[in-house]
């Protein structure tokens, strides 16, 4: 790929998203937004992103909801979803992402984790998978 993935990166969680932001900076051209409607309105104007890393647990509208509305409308963006979340432990939180049928990473994540779920889910979406 000659350019930088695109990431649109969605956390409620100011302490998380700056640094992590700045930190995919170094391999990815990131957008972030704090909250899933301001990511939204990103998604409905039709910026193009290749991954959407999004926090599951938000106020407003949380990740799973996000990837439903999304999913309805431009079922291909919906496609691009990684969700990272505190809350692997909780069976209802595992449920909720288990219906989206997204990639979901623990919170923390490691950069080097980060990075190897964008690049996977850049390459099935590639070969059409």
């Amino acid at each position: 790929m000659d350019r930088p993935r695109r990431v649109l990166l969605v956390d409620d969680d100011v302490a998380l998203l700056g640094p992590l932001g700045r930190s995919l900076r170094t391999s990815c051209d990131v957008t972030t937004e704090q909250g899933a409607r301001a990511a939204l309105a990103r998604i409905e104007a039709g910026e193009h992103y290749d991954v959407i890393l999004c926090d599951v647990q938000m106020p407003e509208l949380t990740g799973p909801e996000l990837h439903a509305v999304v999913l309805e409308a431009h079922p291909d963006v919906a496609r691009r979803f990684i969700f990272i979340t505190g809350g692997l432990d909780d069976p209802e939180i595992r449920r909720a992402i288990s219906r989206t049928g997204c990639l979901a990473l623990a919170k923390p994540a490691w950069r080097a984790d980060i990075l190897a779920a964008i690049d996977a889910l850049a390459a099935s979406l590639a070969s059409g998978l």
